[in-house]
């Protein structure tokens, strides 16, 4: 016999049954739907789930855009910003030089080295930590190494990207943080000037040796070298031409990636931001690229032609000596940053003495030795010509002696003193005539 069931019991169990399976269903249409807004920052009118926000796809050697969407909106690039702090910090500080770390920058927001105020750090490392793990300490850090100051920084990015042509950044905070917490408010770039930087990158060797790099090792003030770092940059792995650069992600940018890549020996550069998966839209670029014909004009706008360079690079273009085997580029000019010390007990002795200099690596320091040996060769030539000169004043003395005596000898023997007009300066050359 089967079992009565009340009427209001069954309706409840009916009501409970169907909020059940709305809940269910609507979980599922969640975990279908990517959430633009939530996982990949705020969209733009219209923008798709999955779609990228704004991207570009360059040739460097032309200078050719080859495809392109939103190229010049400028939005938050959270991280990948670190690529325009190291060229910009690289204006002022050779790789090799050494820079203070102070409270402020130890405390940057997340922070990755774990840095200690009022120690020094080698710049090659400080710039591996900020473009390999995107570290913001080492970036707060470079930024007062090379400027005095987070804000002057900022004023220093924005000169470095007019010589750079950029037409759509606004810089503020070195690290490309954008939240509560960031210097002076959050800056902002477009995949155009994205693409413009990454190209000068591709032109700077110090850095590409870094972006290339798939895990690293940095020594600590103390000299001793931490454990093995992972680049964050999967698009090094998951691309196999893959040559760099930069990835990064913030609530307020999405996912970016600054992608470039080098096949048959042609290089391409993409920019993609705000997208669900920024490397498979990189990707598809890179291919899309390379299946064109090298010189292809693509939309016809064009990047501007690199023209920056590190103050490495131009001391080792100046002095245009190569360097032994092992030996660094150019040598340590000392501490660099808000009232660092000529050197630290602490830190470790660098492999050339170190000489105090102004911020612009002017000066007779050590990165100029030529300089040194000008001096030397100048100061040998000054006393070579005085040494001449006077053998000269006594030559000229003996000969005026010995005509003098020459010719005293001739009126004591009664002869003519005369003197054949190609008479020589040695004494012995002077003739005299008899009457």
């Amino acid at each position: 016999m089967p079992l009565a069931v009340p009427d209001t019991i069954s309706r409840t169990l009916s009501n409970v049954f169907r909020a059940v399976g709305a809940l269910v269903v609507g979980v599922l249409l969640v975990g279908a739907t990517p959430l633009a807004a939530t996982a990949d920052g705020p969209p733009r009118p219209g923008q798709t789930a999955g779609e990228a926000r704004a991207y570009i796809l360059v040739d460097p050697e032309s200078g050719a855009v080859l495809e392109a969407h939103a190229e010049h909106e400028a939005l938050p690039v959270a991280g990948t910003i670190k690529l325009m702090t190291a060229l910009t910090a690289l204006q002022r500080i050779p790789n090799e030089d050494r820079v203070l770390t102070t409270a402020r920058a130890a405390g940057a927001p997340d922070p990755t080295l774990g840095m200690r105020a009022g120690t020094t750090w080698a710049t090659v490392d400080l710039v591996q930590a900020m473009l390999l793990t995107s570290a913001n300490d080492a970036a707060y850090a470079l930024a007062e190494g090379a400027a005095g100051s987070v804000e002057t920084f900022a004023t220093e990015m924005t000169r470095v990207g007019t010589l750079m042509g950029l037409t759509d950044s606004t810089f503020a905070d070195p690290a490309g943080v954008d939240d509560e917490t960031a210097v002076n408010g959050s800056s902002s770039m477009s995949a155009y000037d994205l693409a413009v930087v990454a190209a000068n990158v591709l032109g700077t060797p110090e850095l590409m040796e870094i972006v290339t790099l798939l895990d690293y090792r940095v020594v600590t003030p103390d000299g001793e070298e931490t454990g093995l770092s992972e680049n964050v940059n999967d698009f090094l792995r998951l691309y196999p031409d893959a040559t760099g650069m930069k990835t990064s992600f913030s609530a307020a940018a999405g996912n970016v990636v600054v992608a470039s890549a080098q096949r048959e020996g042609r290089a391409l550069i993409a920019v993609v931001l705000n997208a669900e998966d920024p490397n498979a839209v990189a990707a598809g670029l890179l291919d899309r690229g390379f299946a064109t014909e090298p010189g292809s004009k693509g939309t016809g706008e064009r990047i501007p032609d690199t023209g920056i360079s590190t103050i490495q690079g131009r001391l080792i273009a100046l002095t245009g000596l190569p360097r032994p085997l092992g030996a660094p580029p150019v040598s340590p000019f000392g501490a660099r940053g808000p009232g660092a010390p000529v050197a630290e007990p602490a830190a470790p002795a660098p492999r050339r003495p170190a000489a105090q200099t102004d911020d612009d690596g002017g000066g007779g320091g050590a990165g100029f030795p030529f300089l040194k040996m000008l001096g030397v060769f100048v100061a040998a030539g000054v006393v070579v010509a005085i040494v001449l000169r006077h053998q000269r004043m006594q030559r000229g003395q003996l000969h005026r002696q010995a005509r003098e005596r020459h010719l005293a000898e001739a009126r004591r023997r009664g002869t003519l003193d005369v003197l054949e007009p190609d008479a020589g300066d040695d004494p012995a050359d002077v003739k005299i005539v008899r009457r």
